[in-house]
């Protein structure tokens, strides 16, 4: 019996001593440093990726003057195509603030919008520390505080604003903040 115990101690002892399979952890991508780093960053999906020889984001961001200490304002980013890029260049030396539309109960798209974009930032924690989303109604609050962004984008709304008829209160929110 006694050599039972024994026999079973050393075996409990070499099981706990036994080496498991650490988990692999996949390292955070780098933050891009510049605005091409960003665009070609693996914080991007492949499918918005993909529609870059369309859109020319790198083009496009150079023309408005982007740089990467500044605090940019993206009104209604929608699923997130220009926010891929814009968080993760300035979450480094700026800010990214996403301009997201109110929710309206006959509305479900927007709803959808804005929860691909917070689960986004939820998956991107080093990005998200220099992320916010604020509700823009233009109509019923400002933008942000008057005078405190570097600058506001926008990419394919004014025709919506115009439909509606905000577009010169949208604009006007704009030139404040």
């Amino acid at each position: 019996m006694k050599f039972m115990s024994i026999i079973l101690s050393a075996l409990f002892f070499a099981a706990g001593c036994a080496s498991s399979k650490k988990e692999e952890v996949t390292p955070s991508p780098k933050l891009p440093t510049t605005l091409q780093e960003a665009v070609e960053s693996p914080f991007r999906s492949a499918d918005f990726k993909e529609r870059d020889k369309y859109r020319h984001p790198m083009e496009t961001l150079e023309f408005f003057g982007v740089k990467p200490d500044m605090k940019v304002v993206e009104i209604t980013p929608g699923k997130g195509w220009y926010m891929e890029i814009l968080a993760p260049y300035l979450a480094s030396n700026g800010q990214y603030i996403g301009a997201l539309p109110a929710e309206k109960k006959d509305n479900d798209y927007i709803g959808k919008m804005n929860k691909q974009v917070n689960d986004w930032k939820t998956a991107h924690p080093q990005v998200a520390t220099k992320m916010e989303f604020v509700e823009f109604d233009p109509k019923s609050k400002p933008l942000a505080e008057e005078g405190s962004v570097d600058m506001v984008v926008t990419f394919r709304n004014t025709h919506n604003w115009m439909n509606s008829g905000i577009e010169l209160d949208t604009y006007k929110a704009f030139f404040k903040a």
